[in-house]
């Protein structure tokens, strides 16, 4: 279903499911709800077609406000709505209802958020078909919000070095941002398998695999997990950005283009083997 959203008079603000899948109402704290008037339309939150931040910000968190109505976007309420709806009808595209049994349900992929007081650092490598190669990582908190991300082009490499390499990287975030507690998840099976000593380490990977040993080590807790890479889209888009380019970061918020990524972890979307972004 695609909402047209028009002037906004006629769609509830909190009540229609017409930005995601939920009511926005679902966002609000329970002391807050009280005060909202449930009546109010889109409309209501728009001064001259831009939301009313101040007015926004009685009842949402500034970092819902951000991410839900990509605020720092750029964006223009109807191309929100495009956005949301367009991979939500990705989704039901490559996921269609039906009826399930406990076999099918556990095929269901996701991101999944780390427990309180701990972060969670997912890290991809890319190479083209130039044999340039992009290193990439995003570390997050438990609400699924972006602390710090970042991703470089490495030159000429192999995709288990660039692996590594955005792994490294990542890491060294993570200490100079003093998050002491994470989680490190990857869909390079070869890079996980050697952090956790699973397997031997090829030749041209010890000396990489020995420093992210020793950052690793000095973390007051790390795990490694190896995902599938349908639970990886968002450091695979951060990663994208650094292709041919030089490195760059982002604190606390995301390029453009990986929003769609973000925003399908965040709010808990799951799909099956083989759908891509």
């Amino acid at each position: 279903m695609r909402w047209i959203i028009g002037n906004g008079h006629n769609i509830k603000f909190w009540t229609f499911n017409w930005i995601c899948d939920f009511p926005l109402i679902h966002l609000v704290d329970d002391t807050s709800r009280a005060s909202i008037d449930l009546d109010e339309s889109v409309s209501d939150y728009l001064v001259n077609g831009v939301w009313n931040i101040e007015k926004l910000s009685h009842y949402l968190e500034s970092s819902i406000h951000n991410d839900v109505l990509f605020r720092d976007s750029g964006f223009s309420p109807a191309s929100v709505v495009h956005a949301s709806a367009s991979f939500c009808a990705a989704y039901r595209t490559h996921n269609p209802r039906s009826v399930t049994t406990s076999n099918s349900l556990s095929e269901v992929i996701k991101w999944h958020p780390p427990p309180e007081n701990f972060v969670k650092l997912n890290f991809d490598g890319s190479v083209s078909s130039s044999n340039l190669a992009a290193a990439g990582f995003v570390i997050r908190n438990h609400f699924g919000d972006p602390i710090v991300a970042g991703s470089r082009s490495i030159g000429s490499s192999t995709i288990p070095l660039a692996e590594g390499t955005a792994l490294k990287d990542g890491l060294l975030a993570a200490k100079r941002f003093n998050l002491d507690h994470i989680l490190v998840d990857g869909d390079s099976s070869l890079i996980i398998n050697c952090v956790n000593l699973k397997c031997e380490a090829p030749w041209m990977l010890k000396s990489l695999l020995q420093d992210i040993a020793s950052i690793a080590n000095s973390f007051a807790s790390i795990s490694f997990s190896h995902v599938l890479r349908e639970a990886n889209f968002l450091a695979v888009a951060v990663t994208s950005m650094g292709s041919g380019s030089s490195p760059r970061v982002w604190l606390q918020c995301l390029p453009i283009l990986a929003l769609r990524a973000l925003y399908w972890d965040k709010f808990s979307f799951g799909c099956l083997r083989g759908f891509s972004l």
